[in-house]
């Protein structure tokens, strides 16, 4: 896992060492609610295949301005 921040902005990315995206079939919402969440703070899903061949999540978050 990676947490990076600068001005305005928030990444986070999550790496597995499995085999890649692959079709879970029917059930579960977990890729749906990161989504979901992430977006009600107007943020940005990515999901990928590494170049280790896992998968890679990256989500990026805008930071609000210091006051």
């Amino acid at each position: 896992m990676r947490l990076r921040y600068g001005p305005g902005r928030l990444d986070i990315e999550v790496e597995d060492d499995g085999h890649g995206l692959q079709d879970p079939g029917p059930g579960g919402h977990g890729l749906v609610g990161i989504r979901e969440r992430v977006a009600l703070y107007d943020g940005t899903v990515d999901l990928t295949t590494s170049p280790s061949g896992g998968v890679l999540l990256a989500a990026r978050l805008p930071l609000p301005e210091a006051p």
